[in-house]
């Protein structure tokens, strides 16, 4: 599946596809007239023949009318024990300096979010070393807390 570039605004990218259009969230890739590869995920069909996509990368030279490519389905990142504790871009790619990855299975970044019964509960009381909040609101380990507000919340002192 190819399309073309018909608008840039600036990490919103327009492109026309003829004979079907890729779905939500699939990867596309860009070749930039300085060689480099720009990816895009879609995220908006507009019209029968035309997507909107997000760039995930510089879209400087990115010009209207070049080729665009269906990267086959949404992007991936590897999935396997050697993963646990690295760090890796929103390619897949690990960024930490570390051995390379060998064995492993590419999952989707989108993925639907797991039964709640499939889910096993870390067992203790997360410390904070915050001594109110371990006293009075102790925060579950393994879980979602909101923790700080934002402006005008009430978290700011005024010492004088």
């Amino acid at each position: 599946m190819r399309g073309r570039v018909t608008a840039i605004h600036g990490d919103v990218i327009e492109i026309e596809f003829i004979g079907g259009l890729p779905n939500i969230h699939d990867a596309l890739s860009v070749q930039k007239p300085d060689g480099t590869k720009l990816i895009l995920e879609v995220h908006d069909h507009t019209s029968p023949t035309s997507v909107k996509a997000i760039a995930l990368g510089f879209t400087q030279g990115l010009m209207r009318n070049l080729k665009v490519s269906h990267e086959g389905g949404p992007l991936k990142i590897p999935v396997c024990k050697d993963c646990l504790g690295r760090a890796f871009n929103i390619f897949g790619e690990p960024i930490d300096e570390k051995f390379p990855i060998e064995q492993f299975s590419l999952m989707p970044i989108h993925a639907s979010t797991p039964q709640l019964s499939t889910l096993t509960a870390a067992s203790g009381i997360l410390e904070t070393g915050i001594k109110i909040i371990d006293l009075l609101s102790p925060f579950p380990k393994g879980g979602k807390v909101g923790m700080f507000g934002g402006a005008g919340v009430g978290n700011v002192s005024m010492i004088s």
